[in-house]
């Protein structure tokens, strides 16, 4: 019943229209979305599996590839920063410079890619949808 606001409001009505209108695109992008967050779990698993640590509890999150994977899509879209804001920071003064240009160039990447692009173009399919809605409206209305 209390849903029912939707089937009463014209306003609420657009907004989910909005949204299941182009659900077979937004779909399709989420999918690419969560293979992209896929290969970066795989790549943390074999790469840098000690540095997804919770210090909170004190225990690896990057144990087996579920639990990688697991936290690379909760840490990596709950983060502003993508999944370099959670995971332990690389020291450029250590030994091995290539591990901090690896988690340099991870961090980064998946920030621009998952964190920008793949979500800007969900909402991009949902306000496009909206104002295609809105415009059709319009040109009925002159008409």
């Amino acid at each position: 019943h209390l849903l029912d606001v939707i089937n009463r409001s014209d306003v609420l009505r657009n907004v989910v229209k909005a949204v299941t209108h182009n659900l077979k695109q937004l779909l399709a992008t989420a999918l690419l979305g969560v293979i992209m967050i896929y290969i970066y779990s795989v790549l943390g698993f074999f790469f840098v599996d000690d540095v997804y640590y919770n210090g909170d509890i004190a225990e690896r999150q990057c144990s087996s590839m579920l639990q990688c994977y697991l936290t690379t899509l909760n840490w990596g879209l709950r983060n502003g920063g993508g999944i370099g804001d959670t995971l332990n920071v690389e020291s450029y003064e250590s030994d091995n410079r290539g591990r901090y240009y690896f988690r340099l160039i991870f961090d980064l990447s998946f920030f621009l890619i998952i964190n920008i692009v793949f979500l800007n173009i969900i909402f991009g399919i949902i306000i496009d949808t909206f104002a295609g809605r809105g415009l059709r409206k319009f040109e009925l209305l002159l008409t």
